[in-house]
């Protein structure tokens, strides 16, 4: 390196850093003082442990640089101190084994509290920088929180509901929702008054609010002002498992009500016209019927092979014509079920006798059929048309097998009818429950049409379901669900 390079080298290093002045000046300045009290013949006590303060200061101001120029300053002045001169230096050996541990131990005290320091602010600025992150962060969360609370609080005030809050006596802590502005009520009139007050003339409502607040999930229909709600009260629970008060919601269900009503008269209406239709049918039926006996049996020899023929098929349309008006009858008949306990053992056993000797040996029963809630006329009139069904759907030369099986579904029963008869394709496998749906002719098969729609509505009308699938070279599974009856009787009998 020439010598110009190593000039505008050492001209762009900075010579001084940040605090070393300051931390030099401190060092200084107590010599100074030191120098001071030793002119007006001030003894000072113990100068050394001025220096060490001096050092450590220097270096905790101005860095580890700084700190070992204090040491070589306060070295000198020790030397100065013991030779009472520097020029020419005059030190015996007492002297030197006095100031030679001196000039070990301030550099070392420098470079001690200068890495202490520097770990300090190294850790004070990561400190800092955390902190700042933290509080950046929290600022965002506490924004994205208010910015979510705005929006709950419009959707909650937007929304036909009331929700709500109690604690554990009873008092609203929290209400909202345009439900309350239907009836003419305001937040903050509920706000801090207990709900107890508030239904004091209602006992279903009273019954509700005490079963929730001692743990129990409640779910009512109540009536206040004019207006139906359906509420559902849920338990809240502290640390402990203790109730700590209860969240609610309420729905305004009066116009669902409404149309409800509305739509179960239209259908008592339907059913109503449909049985008196089917009544009124009935009559031009038996004189068509009529006539053709008279026909039959008092002019048949009038009649040519065509006329005879033509005889057969009015008859054969007229009995046509009764099923379906008889079908038709029992479908709109079809009253609400009870909800009883019954044993399908024992519809079973009703269902069997009307299937034949060698139906009865067909059927094969996997297993205890269960105890279900439903009415069991009805019941016996699904299990006779889906065990009739397979029993008389079979493949040419293929002795039918059917089986019976039941399988527990959550809170249901699963029944399972399986044959080993004719196999139906997926897109017909909903069209078959539609009234007056065949897959097969009636030269194939006799039949009304409503025997698969009947049962889906039975079953529907129990709370269940009732599907079909098919397995190519199989056959079809029948499946429908039924309500459990009470634990103590819905084991498999």
């Amino acid at each position: 390196m020439s010598a110009q390079t190593a000039r505008q080298t050492l001209r762009a290093a900075p010579r001084w850093r940040p605090g070393e002045r300051p931390g030099i000046g401190i060092t200084l300045l107590t010599i100074a003082a030191l120098l001071l009290l030793k002119a007006t013949d001030l003894r000072v006590p113990y100068p050394g442990g001025f220096l060490f303060l001096a050092v450590v200061a220097t270096t905790f101001v101005g860095g580890v640089r700084a700190g070992l120029a204090g040491a070589a300053l306060a070295w000198l002045y020790s030397a100065y101190n013991v030779a009472d001169a520097l020029l020419p230096p005059r030190f015996s050996q007492d002297d030197l084994d006095r100031l030679w541990p001196l000039g070990v131990t301030y550099p070392a005290i420098a470079v001690l509290v200068g890495r202490l320091h520097s770990r300090a602010r190294e850790r004070a600025e990561r400190l800092a920088a955390l902190n700042v992150t933290l509080e950046r962060q929290v600022a965002e969360r506490t924004q994205a929180l208010q910015t979510a609370e705005a929006r709950l609080r419009g959707v909650v005030s937007g929304a036909p509901v009331i929700l709500f809050a109690l604690d554990t006596d009873g008092r609203h802590t929290f209400v909202d929702g345009q439900g309350l502005s239907s009836l003419g009520v305001s937040p903050q009139a509920l706000l801090g008054q207990s709900a107890f007050e508030v239904h004091a003339g209602n006992p279903v409502a009273l019954a509700a609010l005490d079963r929730a607040l001692a743990g129990e999930p409640m779910r009512e229909v109540l009536r206040w002002e004019e207006k139906a709600f359906e509420v559902r009260l849920s338990p809240q629970q502290d640390a402990g498992g203790r109730v700590s008060g209860v969240l609610g919601v309420a729905t305004d269900i009066t116009e669902l009500q409404r149309s409800d009503e509305e739509l179960r008269r239209a259908l008592s209406d339907l059913e109503r016209f449909a049985h008196a239709a089917s009544h009124d049918l009935r009559e031009p039926l038996r004189a068509i019927s009529s006539f053709t006996e008279i026909l039959r049996t008092r002019h048949a020899g009038g009649l040519n092979d065509r006329g005879v023929m033509a005889l057969g098929q009015v008859e054969v349309a007229a009995r046509r014509l009764g099923t379906l008006i008889d079908g038709l009858d029992t479908y709109t008949q079809l009253g609400v079920p009870q909800r009883v306990p019954v044993a399908l053992s024992g519809v079973l056993a009703a269902v069997r006798p009307g299937l034949g000797e060698p139906g009865q040996r067909a059927i094969r029963v996997q297993g205890p059929l269960p105890v279900v809630l439903g009415d069991a006329a009805q019941l016996a009139q699904v299990l006779g048309e889906l065990l009739g069904n397979a029993l008389t759907f079979t493949r040419p030369g293929v002795p039918p097998e059917v089986q019976l099986r039941a399988t527990r579904d959550g809170a249901c029963w699963r029944i399972d009818v399986t044959d080993n008869g004719v196999v139906m394709e997926t897109q017909y496998l909903e069209r078959i429950f539609v009234m007056f749906q065949r897959l097969q002719g009636r030269d194939v098969h006799e039949g009304s049409g409503l025997g698969l729609a009947l049962c889906r509505r039975v079953i529907e009308r129990h709370g269940g379901r009732l599907w079909a699938k098919s397995v190519p070279g199989q056959g079809s599974t029948f499946s429908f669900t039924l309500p459990a009856a009470e634990p103590s009787v819905n084991r498999p009998v």
